[in-house]
């Protein structure tokens, strides 16, 4: 293997990490986008029509 084939199968190797990388982290933005939301729909939903409403019975509801 000469050093060409090292650095390209080197910055192969970088740029799939870096891939897996940024899609973890557009995941985890995601995740806790929807997770505000939700947070809010709940919010929303126990102020206006029921105050004893709990999370995991609003989520088994939807």
């Amino acid at each position: 293997m000469d050093r060409q084939d090292i650095m390209e199968s080197f910055s192969l190797m970088i740029e799939k990490y870096l891939a897996r990388s940024i899609t973890r982290i557009a995941v985890l933005l995601i995740l806790r986008k929807s997770s505000e939301y939700g947070y809010n729909i709940y919010k929303t939903i126990k102020e206006h029509l029921y105050s004893r409403l709990s999370l995991s019975t609003l989520y088994t509801i939807l």
